[in-house]
């Protein structure tokens, strides 16, 4: 029977552990909200929204219930009912109830005040948008902000297609573009109070052009090339309602011009320098103001979307635009269709990963 003792310690230890008596278990507070019921649509037309439930006390004795930092009366058995002042639109309510050891509960909920729309309405200012400074310009050379999509629409061929066939004509001679090239463009975009900044710096801009006599200079017809070593655009891009901008204030600086042109008069010479910069300066200027206002207009119009779920949809549209020196605040309004008319009693909130406050 000996060897039998090991066995009998063994199952003699597998059983549920005796409390220990020294070890107090303590038992926290509860707190439950019963109305409003969480994610409730309370109409407008009510000054004010009753909060009630019930706390119940765990170890210790309750000791104050707090709405933020504005303490409410507790009934003797943990109940309470107070008014509530809502705001238009979503209202966070957190409550919290302390006990007399130190224990707290908290709960946290949120409903909707004042006028709802039937399916179908149009909801104006629904949706705000921030694009933060990142999206307008980070410095790098990837594809991933707005100036670089803008330094990417400059350097693109079209710009120096628009150029050419621009012509000058004056009594002594005409003058035809009929190339235009640039070898790279680098744009700074900078958010100020109502206007984005843009600073385009391009390199190594190169005019080709065809030059015809007039009158006395009728038999004049050769060709020549300008060059500018850097050519600086500074411009402002400000709103015009909707998604709409517009460039203003728009300045070109040319620097390290030359000219080079063949069988042409010492007097000539002079002139058609000053017309081929002058042409440069203002082409550039042209065009640079129109496809960065055209480019913008044509991002922001990016955020009007629609977008469906099975059977509902929804439709939003750009009705407003702020810039700040944060970025820009899109404004959307927006359409619903396909949607249930109402929520269940007690619709829950959508599932969060952090911890309720």
């Amino acid at each position: 029977m000996p060897p039998l003792l090991p066995l009998v310690a063994l199952l003699a230890c597998t059983g549920e552990p005796e409390p220990d008596p020294r070890v107090e278990t303590v038992v926290l507070p509860t707190l439950r909200v019963d109305s409003p019921a969480r994610a409730a649509f309370i109409p407008g037309s009510t000054a004010t929204v009753t909060v009630s439930g019930q706390a119940r006390a765990g170890t210790h004795p309750l000791e104050r219930l707090l709405l933020g930092d504005q303490e409410i009366p507790l009934q003797a058995d943990g109940a309470f009912s107070f008014e509530l002042t809502p705001t238009p639109g979503i209202n966070l309510l957190g409550l919290r109830v302390e006990d007399r050891g130190g224990e707290r509960a908290v709960t946290g909920q949120s409903f909707h005040y004042g006028g709802d729309h039937s399916a179908g309405q149009r909801i104006e200012d629904a949706v705000r948008m921030r694009v933060g400074p990142e999206l307008l310009d980070d410095d790098s050379a990837d594809l991933d902000d707005i100036a670089a999509i803008l330094e990417l629409v400059i350097e693109d061929p079209a710009l120096g297609e628009a150029v050419v066939g621009t012509r000058v004509v004056t009594s002594n001679y005409e003058l035809e573009v009929t190339g235009f090239s640039l070898a790279s463009a680098a744009l700074d975009l900078d958010a100020r109070v109502g206007r984005l900044e843009a600073d385009a710096l391009l390199a190594d801009v190169q005019l080709e052009f065809d030059v015809f006599g007039v009158g006395w200079y009728s038999w004049l017809s050769t060709s020549g090339t300008a060059t500018a070593t850097s050519t600086r655009v500074e411009l402002d891009l400000v709103p015009q309602g909707g998604t709409q901008v517009a460039a203003q204030n728009v300045s070109t600086t040319i620097h390290g011009f030359e000219l080079e042109i063949s069988l042409v008069p010492e007097i000539l010479e002079d002139s058609i320098q000053a017309d081929a910069e002058a042409t440069l300066e203002d082409s550039i200027t042209e065009q640079v103001q129109a496809m960065t206002g055209e480019l913008m207009n044509q991002y922001l119009g990016s955020y009007a979307i629609t977008q469906s779920f099975g059977d509902s949809t929804i439709e939003l549209n750009v009705a407003g635009l702020d810039i700040d020196s944060w970025g820009l605040l899109l404004t959307l309004d927006a359409v619903a269709t396909g949607f249930s008319a109402g929520l269940p009693e007690r619709a829950g909130s959508l599932l969060t990963r952090d911890e309720a406050p």
